[in-house]
C-alpha cells in the first residue's frame, strides 16, 4: 500500500469520525432538547412530529453517509473514490444548506470539516486496479 492510499484512508477515517460525532451529538444530546422544545410551543401537534422527524432523519443520514464512506474507502472496488467524493460533495451541500438557514454554528463547522476531510481523503484514493 502506498503512502499516498495510507493517507487517504486516514483523512477518509478523520472525516468519518467528525461525522459520526457530530450524528451522534445530533441525535443524543440535541433531540431531547427539540422533543421538550417542541412541548412547550404553540406549534401544532403535526408540525412537532414533523420537526421531531426531520431532526432524527438528518442524524441517520450522516451515520449512513458515514458508513458509505467507510465502505467505499477501505474496499477494493473500482467506484469507490466516485462514491466517497460524491458523498463528501453532498456533506458541502449539507453544510451549504445549514448555513444558509441556521447560520455558521458548530454542527455546520463540524459538517463542513468532515465533508473537506472525506473530499481530500478521496482525491487521493487510488483507483482498485492500480
Amino acid at each position: 500500500m502506498s503512502g499516498r492510499h495510507k493517507a487517504a484512508l486516514i483523512l477518509t477515517a478523520l472525516g468519518c469520525v467528525v461525522l459520526l460525532a457530530g450524528a451522534t451529538l445530533h441525535v443524543i444530546e440535541g433531540y431531547p432538547r427539540v422533543v421538550s422544545g417542541g412541548t412547550g410551543s404553540n406549534l401544532s401537534p403535526g408540525l412537532q412530529s414533523a420537526f421531531r422527524t426531520v431532526f432524527l432523519l438528518v442524524g441517520w443520514d450522516w451515520i449512513l453517509a458515514g458508513i458509505i464512506v467507510l465502505i467505499g474507502s477501505f474496499s477494493a472496488t473500482k467506484l469507490g473514490k466516485a462514491i466517497v467524493l460524491i458523498c463528501g460533495l453532498s456533506l458541502l451541500g449539507h453544510t451549504a444548506i445549514m448555513v444558509h438557514f441556521l447560520g455558521w454554528f458548530v454542527g455546520a463547522q463540524m459538517i463542513f470539516a468532515a465533508g473537506l476531510l472525506v473530499i481530500c481523503g478521496g482525491a487521493l484514493l487510488q483507483p482498485a486496479s492500480a
